[in-house]
């Protein structure tokens, strides 16, 4: 087994391009990664100590793998028996399950051979805003533990899936088990997630998810976003259990609507599997009176109607809406809605002062704002050093 004395890598946050709430009710959903991303780098330490880092809850705490060992493994995490094993009160709720996730999956992937390490945490993503930060978290922390167990090296992220063989997993092999372990990781954190944010932050790309059912869509390009955080709390919780009261008081109404989203779902999909068939210089050069780029825009326009009139927007979303629509950008809320986060289809040659003047006109609404890519690099390995 080849050890490790640095390990540097990286997996991304993800957006609902389209199919939010309708997927609910069976409807197909289209999610992609976001080119925000969870950083970790793992050193190795000479003593039996292992250290957890979390950069931007401000959170550090260590133990000894003894200590670690002792812990009596479960699925659910008692909040105050482990801030009682972390020896203090003073921790967040959040950092408390961070913390309770890093541990289950420690004791879980190395078993009884435990690794002693430091585990430096540092995140793009924002906590809480519908953008799968807490799975880009779990899927770096497994990624990490796979490696430096001897579960498979580095090298296995960057292969193609040709380059298998008896001895070595496949990429994709790799990649599944990653997701996985981030799926259990993430239970621990939402309690029945539905693992698409784990997927998308594993696999990259584009992502349908229909019935439980996942698939990867291939050969998708990138595409130019602004991703705006309106900074407005919700429950998802609550935007869920408020459309349910409002379709079951008119299901035929409702499943009209949702079976409107869902056309534009599917054909999302169509037009990124298009253009993934034509070549690089053509997607290089997608204008915005292309008829591919307007299609979007008119599917992310209706979607935003329709799901204004089922009740999930926000009069912050409304807003933002309206004024990225007076520079010619079309959005959407992404998520739960009720406030959260926006997605706005950039064109391929806008200008930076554009968007630097969007951003500031935004920023005074008190949204905090992004310019970044859809359907980017999943789980990236960037460095490693062998002892």
């Amino acid at each position: 087994m080849v050890e490790f004395s640095l390990l540097v890598l990286s997996a991304p946050a993800k957006v609902i391009l389209h199919g939010e709430h309708s997927v609910v009710y069976g409807k197909v959903s289209l999610a992609a990664s976001v080119d925000l991303r969870t950083t970790l780098t793992w050193e190795t330490l000479t003593n039996d100590t292992v250290e957890l880092h979390l950069h931007d809850l401000g959170f550090s705490t260590s133990w000894t793998t003894k200590q670690i060992k002792a812990v009596q493994l479960s699925p659910s995490v008692d909040i105050d028996a482990f801030k009682i094993f972390l020896g203090t009160q003073d921790v967040s709720d959040v950092a408390v399950t961070a913390a309770w996730a890093f541990v289950y999956l420690y004791r879980s992937i190395y078993g009884e051979s435990l690794v002693p390490g430091k585990f430096t945490l540092k995140s793009d993503i924002p906590v809480g805003a519908g953008l799968g930060s807490s799975a880009s978290y779990c899927t770096v922390l497994a990624t990490s533990m796979l490696i430096t167990s001897g579960v498979f090296e580095p090298e296995a992220i960057a292969r193609s899936e040709a380059q298998s063989n008896e001895s070595k997993m496949s990429r994709d092999e790799c990649l599944r088990m990653i997701s996985n372990w981030a799926y259990e990781a993430e239970t621990i954190i939402h309690g029945k997630p539905s693992g698409i944010d784990n997927t998308v932050s594993t696999f990259g790309g584009f992502l349908q998810f229909q019935a439980g059912q996942l698939e990867n869509i291939k050969s998708v390009p990138e595409l130019n976003i602004f991703l705006i955080n309106t900074n407005v709390p919700r429950s998802t919780k609550t935007m869920v259990a408020g459309l349910r009261c409002r379709y079951e008081e008119m299901p035929k109404v409702y499943d009209h609507l949702f079976s409107a989203i869902n056309e534009i779902s599917v054909e999302c999909r169509q037009i990124l599997e298009h253009l993934g068939e034509q070549d690089a210089t053509k997607i290089k050069d997608l204008k915005e009176d292309s008829d591919e780029f307007l299609r979007l825009e008119k599917l992310i326009d209706l979607n935003q109607d329709i799901l204004r009139t089922v009740g999930v927007s926000h009069s912050t979303i409304d807003k933002v809406c309206e004024t990225t629509m007076t520079y010619g950008f079309h959005s959407k809320l992404t998520g739960a809605g009720g406030g959260g986060c926006v997605i706005t289809l950039l064109k391929q040659d806008v200008k930076s002062e554009t968007v630097d003047k969007l951003s500031k006109e935004l920023k005074e609404l008190g949204c905090d704002c992004w310019r970044t890519k859809l359907g980017g690099e999943g789980v990236a390995v960037h460095n490693w050093t062998s002892r």
